[in-house]
């Protein structure tokens, strides 16, 4: 396995979770164990949330997400946490 390492200043508000111990792939990211976090059907017309990209921006949290419609066509969202 080769090491990793993140060049940049630690970002505190990250929710962090370490590796699986029965975790032997050697991949620098892993999946939550509490996935999925967002369920099936999650509002009106929506099936599903993809989530593509989620940032701490302002002092909160910014996201991208796809969210695939009922109808199975696509749309991408923008999130905030406040």
């Amino acid at each position: 396995m080769s090491e990793v390492k993140i060049i940049g200043a630690a970002v505190q508000n990250v929710p962090w979770q370490e590796r699986p111990g029965n975790d032997t792939s050697g991949i620098p990211v892993w999946r939550y164990s509490e996935n999925p976090i967002i369920g099936r059907n999650p509002s009106e017309g929506v099936a599903r949330i993809f989530n593509s990209a989620v940032m701490p921006y302002e002092g909160e949290f910014i996201g991208v997400f796809r969210g695939e419609q009922t109808n199975g066509i696509p749309f991408i969202y923008l999130g905030r946490s406040k």
